[in-house]
């Protein structure tokens, strides 16, 4: 688990360094609007830092993954073990949905959920790409 995190925020740190220097050097711009951070380039500095940001957000999500136990399997009969004790059976889950522009990224532990999210992503995005549309043809 720890090796998952630690190699993230080492990946976390060669970005954040590819993109200072090619702040610095030029090929990069960086501003802020609101409250959110944006940058933007063409060079090749720009896309080495992408690469790594992206590289350590997956590194991240894998030491969630191992740290929450997604990995881990049970035989069948450490199952029969925990539920005789009378704890019942849990029903928690975790779903969500994340837009990355209008692209949705949908997660979730149970696959009767699944159906529910994939057409509330759907109706997320055609209303952000509308909303867009809008912006740009009628402001």
């Amino acid at each position: 688990m720890k090796k998952y995190f630690l190699l993230g925020f080492l990946f976390l740190g060669i970005a954040i360094s590819c993109f200072f220097y090619g702040v610095f050097k030029g090929e990069v711009q960086a501003g802020i609007v609101l409250i959110f951070p944006f940058l933007v380039g063409s060079g090749f500095f720009s896309l080495l830092g992408t690469i790594f940001l992206i590289l350590a957000i997956f590194s991240f999500v894998a030491g969630f993954m191992v740290a929450t136990g997604v990995f881990e399997t049970r035989g069948a009969g450490d199952e029969h073990r925990i539920y005789s004790q009378g704890h019942g059976k849990p029903d928690a889950g975790v779903d969500g949905i994340v837009l990355i522009g209008p692209f949705p990224v949908i997660f979730s532990t149970k696959k009767s959920h699944l159906v529910y999210l994939v057409i509330i992503a759907f109706a997320l995005a055609v209303g952000v790409l509308g909303l867009f549309l809008f912006l740009v043809f009628f402001t």
